[in-house]
């Protein structure tokens, strides 16, 4: 229940309802879009075949899909620069497409909600729910096994190396923003080098890049967090 003005309110009785009124209190709070424009942002100044290799868009309904990946072909090719993409439009656009019940094989079923939107739900009700996603640690360990031989002592130690890392991160002062822009920079970069692991061009990235400096050199603990996840600094 929740507490305010003439007594509790009572959370909706059913799954669906509670869902439903749960996102109608997300597309509303500022932090919430504020997340999701990030998210966005990032997905449309990729190169295209970084953006197909992104799970995360990829299982939200087609007609998003194709509206995210006609709109980074627009941006890439020139057509229109991503200051004049309306973002906050496409932002309503995806909540509106995570609140829809999809249909597969005659089956109804809604998309699962992401860490966002847990951590957000928590937020707004005022309750507190541990997430821990292990994702990004078991890629790179899987990576490493796929690429040498790796005992599982040095795996372990790796993963401790990435999760001080990560905490650091959080601990830096940076807004919940930040922290989310930064950790999917950095996924997105150890995810490419997993699903293209002889292509030199994802073993690299330049110093220089606007949108590097911008949500990982920038940010406090972002250039560490790098060289946890395997990159070397070279002068």
């Amino acid at each position: 229940p929740e507490g305010g003005g003439g007594g509790e309110r009572e959370l909706p009785t059913t799954p669906e309802r509670f869902r439903a009124a749960a996102l109608m209190k997300m597309a509303k709070d500022k932090g919430y879009r504020e997340c999701v424009t990030n998210q966005l942002q990032l997905w449309l100044s990729v190169d295209c075949d970084v953006l197909y290799s992104l799970e995360d868009l990829f299982l939200l309904p087609q007609d998003f899909q194709a509206l995210v990946v006609n709109t980074n072909l627009e941006v890439q090719g020139g057509a229109i620069p991503l200051e004049q993409v309306d973002i906050g439009g496409m932002v309503d656009q995806y909540i509106l497409a995570i609140s829809q019940k999809q249909t597969d094989s005659g089956r109804e079923f809604f998309l699962p909600l992401g860490e966002l939107e847990l951590e957000t739900l928590c937020r707004v009700y005022g309750f507190r729910l541990q997430v821990v996603k292990t994702e990004a640690l078991d890629i790179i360990t899987e990576a490493a096994r796929k690429s040498r031989k790796v005992s599982d002592e040095d795996t372990l130690l790796a993963k401790q190396a990435l999760s001080l890392a990560v905490e650091a991160v959080r601990d830096a002062g940076l807004t919940a923003s930040e922290v989310s822009e930064l950790l999917q920079t950095v996924l997105l970069y150890v995810g490419n080098i997993v699903d293209s692991p002889n292509d030199p061009k994802f073993r690299s990235i330049r110093a220089a890049n606007p949108g590097f400096t911008k949500r990982v050199a920038s940010r406090k603990g972002g250039l560490e967090l790098l060289l946890a996840c395997g990159f070397v600094r070279e002068e």
